[in-house]
Parts: structure tokens; C-alpha cells; sequence
């Protein structure tokens, strides 16, 4: 049986086309990005999927929108994507230019000195993550 090959919706590439962007460091925090109607145009797409385009970003706080238009976030991070996230870890340049990947993440019982470290119960179930900081 042949595999159904199915593109992703338009304002998904565009949401991806700049987080990429912005991950590469060719976007930077307070950078601005094109209005959403330069976007409709650049990728020949309706106002509205720009626009859905431009809300996933936000939602993933990669960049925020004012009255003077769409700017860059300064935060640390963005929000993967459920699809990255199955993909496999990505590398994510942090506000001190170090490169950040997520190699793993998973809820645990806190170890006794963590616990005692962050004042909780030792036991407690927390969230462990392994990062490989380059």
C-alpha cells in the first residue's frame, strides 16, 4: 500500500521557516519581522494563514507583537513544537551564546540532595532534564 505524503499547512512552514531564523541567530531578540500582510505577499498565502503563522510564534513566545508590529522575544527559549520534539533534541542558542541541546527529560523521584536543595520533600516527583551545554 503506498504511503500517504502529506505537506505540512502552509502557516506551519512559515512558523518554522522563522523560528529557524531565530534559532540560526539570523533573527535576534528585538529584530523585527515583516507585517503580516509582507508575509501574505513574500509566501503567496491569505492574510490569514500569515496571521495563524505569526500566533503560533507568539504562542511559543518567540516573538511579540506591539502596535509598531512583530518583534523578536528576548526570552531564552522556544517552545519546541510536539513534531520537533519527536524528531529528537535541537540545538538552541541561549542569551549568553552558548549552544543548548535537551537530551533528555522525564519525571523522577527528587534525589535526597536535590530535595534538600530546592526545599521540597525528598521522594517528591520532579521534572529531570539532561542538557548538553556546548
Amino acid at each position: 500500500m503506498p504511503d500517504i505524503e502529506r505537506r505540512e499547512p502552509a502557516y506551519v512552514q512559515i512558523a518554522d521557516h522563522y523560528r529557524d531564523a531565530i534559532l540560526s541567530g539570523e533573527l535576534n531578540p528585538g529584530d523585527r519581522l515583516p507585517s503580516i500582510t509582507e508575509i501574505a505577499d513574500q509566501w503567496h498565502v491569505a492574510r490569514a494563514t500569515a496571521s495563524n503563522a505569526i500566533g503560533r510564534l507568539q504562542v511559543e513566545r518567540a516573538v511579540y507583537t506591539s502596535p509598531q508590529g512583530t518583534f523578536v522575544s528576548s526570552d531564552d527559549h522556544i517552545t519546541r513544537t510536539p513534531g520537533d520534539r519527536i524528531r529528537g533534541p535541537r540545538p538552541v542558542r541561549v542569551a549568553s551564546g552558548e549552544i543548548v541541546t535537551l537530551n533528555e527529560a522525564g519525571i523522577v523521584r527528587a534525589p535526597n540532595y536535590v530535595a534538600e536543595l530546592v526545599g521540597i520533600e525528598a521522594g517528591s516527583m520532579i521534572i529531570r532534564r539532561e542538557l548538553y551545554i556546548y
